[in-house]
């Protein structure tokens, strides 16, 4: 997997039901524009970074729908990304990094926890499910 791949992930589909076009809406506030800009020194890259990803990554069921969790880091920077994909295809990455990928699924279960499914979904989405 590139880095570049996984930063564009938000705009994949995950199920058959979802609009094969990207949303209009831009990404939910928790994306994180930073996890861009890698501590890199292009005119000295060969290649682009490699990810590695979390034995923590899963396919959970929330409130009866289902979300990814990724959870994954290069391997030039040792902190964790943690991005949640619901089942329209719509990422959340979160804003800060994690020290460990334990802390990054801590932080998804109280999120989980305090916020519910709504947390991972945009506007139209909740109308969608909701209404």
């Amino acid at each position: 997997i590139q880095f570049g791949q996984i930063l564009r992930r938000w705009a994949i589909s995950q199920t058959a039901d979802a609009p094969a076009a990207p949303p209009d809406h831009a990404p939910k506030s928790r994306l994180c524009r930073r996890q861009n800009k890698l501590r890199i020194d292009p005119m000295n890259a060969e290649e682009d970074p490699e990810i590695i990803m979390s034995d923590l990554c899963a396919d959970v069921e929330v409130e009866g729908h289902f979300l990814t969790i990724d959870i994954y880091k290069s391997d030039i920077d040792p902190s964790w990304i943690l991005e949640v994909i619901n089942e329209f295809g719509t990422s959340t990455v979160f804003d800060d990094p994690f020290l460990a990928d334990g802390l990054a699924w801590q932080q998804f279960e109280k999120t989980v926890k305090e916020e519910g499914l709504a947390a991972f979904l945009t506007k139209k989405e909740k109308r969608q499910l909701f209404h």
